[in-house]
């Protein structure tokens, strides 16, 4: 009955598109009637798509109230949409869902355990056939990432057809690609699909190519020559240029022309045929003297988006060839943009000033950005000398991120008399005006946090200048240190400690933020530099260093290892943190104290929970965390430990639960207490790997052969596959792959070894490298070994395109 209903519905919607108008079905969206407001949105899907986008152009500035029955962002999918069906009207394919799709679609669409869910998946992808996968397509396309999706909630639809659709075309790939068709169609929907401007592996469609033979891409190549659909041909270039960049077909087209470069005569004497983004994306073909010929262009123009387009032209391959003749245009105040500035009264009120930005800032900007140097504003009396580095007075007023924009032309006269006395040497320049920052670094008392990045980040950095940022670490104001970035593997090492020597820390947090910075290691000097900047603290920040140094950074070990050799330091914190938890109101910060007590004491959970379970609990009502307390360190045979708190009401009702799920990966089928209650039981009975079993059978998950024995090539298949957790279109939020921690672990307990990797705190399988990381290790681990067989169908997973 629904099946019928459904049909009669579309059949209705297309004999009544064109009876009504799109202007008239536009206004529709914002009925308050979920069905009226889609049914509205579904005939404008169908409608022809030229209609479809005047009447969006026209009406899109009036920011519709749409219903929240609409995808999230309906103006973007709305044109693809309409596109996808007039594609499928005129070339005799289908977008409407069998009666058997249907009430699979209708079936995810619904409130359904991850059990149900997982056999409806499959059961569709064995169902699917190749004419029915745009309709799910389609389909998918109006019903996932609604707008009245709640926020944070996992979109399991969507990570449901995206599994189907990444499984089946793997699996059909040949069909596809072997049907001209259906190639074009498969293509045609991934430039679609891609301009939604939505996140998902809509996006992916052109990652299934990635492993062609060579024969197949010269049958691509060939396919241009006679492909008439531009969206189509568009993909066709990308696949055989083997780049991924979005360009108008008719700059592909120019661009082609040219064999991928565009000669820079072409470009300036045709730049209003070339979009503004053009020369971002194709290279201008230019030379030491082709910069001036620009510059040339430049001065001859009164148009500020021709003027724009050059310099993005300039800016986008830049080139120490490029300073002299820019340095030409410092005097030219024609005005390319503007600028708004807010400027706040002490007494309140503002007052809005405009700036306009001239040819002669934008030149001077183009300069400062290529050699990442920003002289101060040229101020009455203060010379500078390049070579001799700037006075006091300028270095004071310096600015490593570089004035407004609209100042640019005051710095001008610097670059100026630079060129003028070392225009020879201008190519090293960058190099010399890092070392100039670095000297006016030195001179200053304190630093900025972001100045201090744009010093250790900068392209012009060396291995050589590694000191001088290191000492001029210590000049940033404690408070701070949470903003620096220092570079991958370049964090402080514990001999460089003694640049901190002056610095004496008397918060906490100041503490915590430079450990932080610190080479993770367990050194003498660290310990040394750790207890010397507690001494300046007060009883109070001296506990709370304790613990946020125990509890919230890489040092969780470091102060147990360590202190275990320095039994005295180790007794002094224990019993400074036993008084300081007496004095706490909260249940988290008394459990934060008792974390590092029982890390320094290398004590286990269970022997603290007689110690627990004897708080007043009329005076620790809310003491119920203790679920976080030293839990990435706790061993299955020491669960028994949380169900004694559990059962003494010290663990939240459904906080044990989630734990046992995303800490160590229990398929459990809910959260409801008769669950808890039946794997308490459970777990006193069984084995660990038998009740890892136990919930993946209960689940219905097929991972073992008639006879009880590990099926290592199903487990193999959903480790490939089932570890996307990506949705068609929106995000996941974590949804998908529910299995695969229980898989994991019986893995590991069957081959005795977890591949290296050691379980971390807050989700079974991204303990373990990532839930993608873990599962293709796995993977290997079967394949190096010869226990599995490799898919038929070796054909890329959407994922791969993230």
């Amino acid at each position: 009955m629904k099946r019928t209903l459904l049909v009669f519905m579309f059949f209705i919607i297309a004999l009544y598109t064109n009876a009504q108008s799109c202007t008239d079905l536009l206004k529709q969206l914002t009925n308050g009637d979920p069905k009226i407001a889609l049914t509205a949105y579904i005939k404008l899907t169908q409608s022809n798509p030229d209609k479809v986008d005047n009447v969006l152009k026209k009406h899109i500035e009036e920011d519709l109230e749409a219903n929240d029955v609409l995808p999230s962002f309906w103006e973007q999918f709305l044109p693809q949409q309409a596109r996808l069906t007039d594609y499928c009207n005129k070339n005799g394919f289908s977008y409407t869902p069998t009666d058997t799709i249907q009430a699979y679609l209708n079936l995810l669409n619904s409130s359904i355990p991850f059990s149900k869910r997982y056999k409806a998946e499959n059961e569709l992808i064995e169902h699917m056939k190749l004419k029915d996968v745009t309709a799910i397509e389609y389909w998918g396309t109006l019903y996932c990432d609604r707008r009245g999706q709640p926020f944070g909630l996992p979109d399991t639809l969507s990570v449901s057809i995206a599994r189907v659709l990444d499984i089946f075309y793997s699996k059909h790939w040949t069909e596809v690609t072997h049907n001209k068709q259906q190639l074009r169609l498969y293509l045609k929907k991934s430039y679609l699909l891609s301009n939604m401007g939505i996140i998902g592996v809509c996006n992916n469609y052109l990652v299934k190519f990635s492993t062609s033979s060579k024969t197949f891409v010269d049958t691509l190549s060939n396919m241009i020559s006679w492909e008439k659909d531009n969206d189509i041909k568009g993909q066709l270039k990308r696949l055989v240029n083997g780049k991924y960049v979005e360009l108008d077909y008719s700059e592909y087209k120019e661009l082609n022309r040219h064999g991928g470069t565009i000669p820079l005569k072409d470009f300036l004497h045709n730049l209003k045929s070339y979009s503004y983004d053009l020369a971002d994306n194709v290279i201008i073909d230019t030379t030491g003297s082709d910069y001036s010929v620009m510059a040339d262009k430049i001065l001859s123009l009164k148009n500020a988006d021709d003027i724009n387009k050059i310099f993005r032209a300039i800016t986008s391959h830049p080139s120490a060839n490029m300073v002299g003749p820019l340095l030409r245009l410092v005097n030219d105040s024609f005005a390319i943009s503007s600028e708004s500035i807010t400027y706040d009264f002490m007494g309140g009120g503002s007052s809005h000033v405009t700036h306009y930005i001239t040819v002669s800032d934008v030149a001077i900007n183009a300069i400062s950005v290529f050699y990442n140097f920003w002289f101060p504003a040229a101020k009455k009396g203060i010379p500078i000398d390049i070579k001799a580095g700037m006075d006091e007075s300028a270095a004071n007023d310096f600015s490593f991120d570089g004035p407004d924009e609209y100042k640019q032309r005051l710095t001008a006269p610097y670059w100026l008399e630079l060129w003028k006395v070392d225009s020879a040497d201008h190519a090293n320049w960058g190099r010399m005006l890092y070392h100039e920052k670095l000297d006016i670094a030195r001179r200053k008392d304190t630093i900025n946090a972001n100045d201090l990045n744009m010093l250790w980040k900068s392209k012009f950095y060396t291995a050589a200048d590694r000191p001088a940022i290191i000492y001029m670490f210590s000049k940033v104001m404690p408070y701070y240190y949470e903003d620096i970035h220092p570079k991958m593997g370049d964090f402080i090492s514990p001999a460089e400690l003694t640049y901190f020597d002056k610095v004496k820390m008397d918060k906490s947090y100041e503490l915590e933020r430079i450990m932080e910075h610190i080479l993770p290691q367990e050194d003498a000097r660290v310990m040394h530099f750790a207890k010397r900047q507690c001494g300046y603290m007060d009883f109070k920040e001296k506990s709370k260093a304790f613990m946020l140094l125990g509890k919230y950074t890489d040092y969780y070990s470091l102060w147990g290892d360590s202190l275990i050799k320095d039994t005295a330091w180790r007794k002094y914190i224990t019993q400074t943190l036993e008084i300081y938890r007496e004095t706490l109101e909260y249940n988290d910060e008394i459990a934060d104290a008792d974390a590092v007590i029982m890390e320094l004491n290398n004590k286990s959970l269970p022997s603290f929970t007689a110690r627990i379970c004897a708080i007043d609990p009329g005076k620790y009502k809310e003491y119920r965390n203790v679920i976080g307390v030293d839990i990435e360190a706790l061993p299955y045979d020491s669960l028994g430990s949380l169900f004694t708190l559990y059962n003494k009401g010290f663990i939240q009702e459904g906080m044990l639960e989630e734990y046992l799920i995303n800490d160590m990966g229990f398929l459990l089928p809910n959260e409801r207490k008769e669950t808890l209650d039946e794997f308490i039981s459970n777990y006193y009975k069984m084995s660990e790997k038998d009740l890892y079993a136990n919930y993946l059978d209960k689940a219905g998950i097929i991972y073992k052969k008639p006879n009880g024995e590990l099926d290592l090539q199903k487990i193999y298949s959903m480790l490939k596959w089932d570890d996307v957790k990506a949705a068609f279109v929106g995000s996941t939020n974590g949804a998908g792959g529910e299995q695969l921690p229980s898989l994991s672990r019986i893995l590991e307990l069957t081959f005795h070894t977890t591949l290296g990797q050691e379980k971390l705190f807050n989700h079974y399988l991204t303990g373990r490298g990532g839930s993608s990381d873990y599962a293709t290790a796995w993977r290997k681990y079967l394949e190096n070994n010869k226990l599995v067989v490799q898919d038929n169908y070796e054909v890329p997973s959407f994922s791969k395109g993230d």
